[in-house]
């Protein structure tokens, strides 16, 4: 990139609280030092990244992304596939953090949209 494109960018913004419709550009796995996932960045239009947590099992959130999307299995190369596909996705506070639900149906322990 060029410092003449640079220029003009605007910083990336959250996405605001609530249920949005966004466009998925694709996922990164962020992994340690072992090469050990420990979390998922999911990359959207118009705003910054959201972040998920990887567990061991029971990766709630991420397996419903995958359902939006239509994929099978964890592998980024085929999730990566589904780039330009509109999802469902809802940012809400629990206590003193902010998590991201991609129920589509909106996840049922929503409690605060302040």
């Amino acid at each position: 990139m060029k410092i003449s494109e640079i220029k003009n960018m605007k910083r990336a913004s959250e996405m605001p609280l609530g249920t949005q419709e966004v466009t998925f550009k694709r996922i990164q796995y962020r992994t340690d030092a072992e090469d050990n996932i420990n979390g998922v960045f999911v990359h959207i239009e118009e705003y910054r990244s959201l972040f998920l947590p990887f567990f061991e099992q029971d990766n709630f959130q991420l397996d419903l992304l995958l359902g939006q999307l239509g994929c099978e299995s964890y592998d980024p190369e085929e999730i990566n596939k589904c780039a330009g596909t509109v999802i469902t996705a809802t940012r809400y506070e629990r206590g003193e953090y902010v998590n991201t639900s991609f129920n589509p149906n909106g996840p049922a322990e929503v409690e605060t949209f302040a």
